[in-house]
């Protein structure tokens, strides 16, 4: 590599590194020139450093390079914010356009405001959902005691017995139902002949209620009743006879809800009670009418 060459490459330098600013530092001090005729070793091509100072221009340079200024680059000025506005009175700004929806400005975004709600609709014209519980079935537990009347239609104990009722409601006012139930309904004691032992024999009575209407007078968990109804009584007197009769059902109690498809309720039920009693030979055939009182705890199961 010749001496030109070694100048060429210094000029392509300086020209680099003039477009970059230079930091100050001393300068360093140029290279001795070597001899025309004696060939150059050949030499590592030094690696630039970060900063490194301008050398000084030569006549063989050909390229006049500026010297590096000293001011310092221009700065650009902070952007400021632009201005918040002052909270909205609750008066919607001005439309930018005749027939344009309005906005708001919230901190230099426009929000359009929500649509306007939809009209109410009209109450008789919404559909109304099937009451909880249309049918059900409601086993009891009933108490039966005698208030009065003629035996054997009057029961002449106070005994326990159970039943069923079963249903539908046509809405959460109106019900219909059929029911069965049985209890002892009397007793007597024997001896027999030619002892001193006694015996003692029930009698049972069984409804069963065809029909029977329920009226509920509240739309809540608590649900005052009444029902009415109309049936068919059947005796077994304790020496074995049958007799054949019709009998009234009247209520009033009350279900509470205790689920969407359970409830628990209490019916005081009046019945009144009429059986054929058939001709004996002596008395013609003829009513005989009791009442009886029945207290019903009832578990009721709904869907």
């Amino acid at each position: 590599m010749t001496l030109a060459h070694i100048r060429a490459v210094l000029i392509c330098l300086t020209g680099v590194l003039a477009a970059t600013p230079a930091r100050a530092q001393e300068p360093s001090p140029a290279p001795a020139p070597a001899a025309a005729s004696a060939p150059a070793p050949a030499a590592p091509a030094p690696a630039a450093p970060e900063t490194v100072a301008t050398p000084s221009a030569t006549p063989e340079a050909g390229v006049p390079v500026p010297p590096p200024s000293a001011t310092p680059p221009p700065v650009a000025p902070p952007v400021s914010a632009p201005p918040t506005p002052a909270p909205s009175t609750g008066a919607a700004a001005t439309p930018s356009a005749p027939g344009a929806a309005p906005s708001f400005d919230w901190g230099g975004r426009q929000v359009e405001p929500l649509p306007a709600p939809p009209a109410p609709a009209d109450p008789a014209k919404i559909r109304r959902d099937s009451w909880r519980g249309r049918f059900w079935i409601a086993p009891r537990l009933l108490i039966t005691g005698p208030i009065g009347g003629d035996k054997p239609a009057r029961p002449t104990l106070l005994t326990i017995g159970g039943g069923f009722d079963f249903g539908v409601r046509l809405n959460n006012r109106l019900g219909f139902g059929m029911g069965l139930s049985g209890q002892t309904h009397t007793s007597i004691r024997t001896t027999l002949p030619g002892t001193t032992d006694k015996t003692i024999k029930n009698g049972g009575m069984f409804f069963f209620d065809p029909v029977f209407v329920r009226v509920y007078f509240l739309k809540k968990r608590f649900q005052p009743l009444l029902e009415f109804g109309v049936g068919y009584a059947r005796a077994k007197m304790p020496l074995g006879d049958v007799l054949h009769g019709a009998q009234i059902r009247a209520g009033l109690g009350f279900d509470a809800w205790v689920s969407s498809q359970v409830t628990i309720g209490f019916t005081t039920v009046y019945r009144m009670i009429a059986l054929n009693m058939p001709k004996d030979g002596i008395t013609p055939a003829h009513w005989e009418v009791g009442h009886a009182l029945q207290g019903a705890l009832q578990l009721g199961l709904h869907w």
